[in-house]
């Protein structure tokens, strides 16, 4: 249990991280090395290596079978965060996809 707590912490740390490389991108007024080197980058990109460990120590102990509910999980994350911190507009045309994720992920862990 302890181990997909830890899975899900995962997906949770690779929105917020994408949150802060999209928050990062938006900024123009960057020249090309501080785009890479800013403030939200740095957090994105660290959060990005801690997500990393994570699953390293996470896939070591479970079925690999359960571990890939991980992944798919974060895309639905990461569009649901940029729509209500990033004010993204989501596409009618995404929503099919996204429930089928959630639906493939059900369907495959029966």
């Amino acid at each position: 249990m302890v181990y997909f707590a830890l899975g899900f912490l995962g997906v949770l740390l690779t929105a917020i991280s994408q949150l802060f490389l999209k928050k990062s991108s938006q900024n123009s007024s960057l020249n090309k090395f501080s785009i890479f080197v800013n403030f939200h980058s740095v957090i994105g990109y660290a959060l990005m290596v801690l997500v990393t460990l994570i699953n390293l120590y996470v896939f070591k102990f479970l079925d690999i079978k359960y571990t890939l509910v991980f992944l798919p999980s974060s895309m639905v994350l990461v569009t649901l965060f940029s729509s209500f911190y990033l004010k993204e507009e989501i596409k009618k045309s995404s929503y099919k996809y996204y429930i089928l994720i959630l639906v493939g992920i059900v369907i495959f862990n029966l």
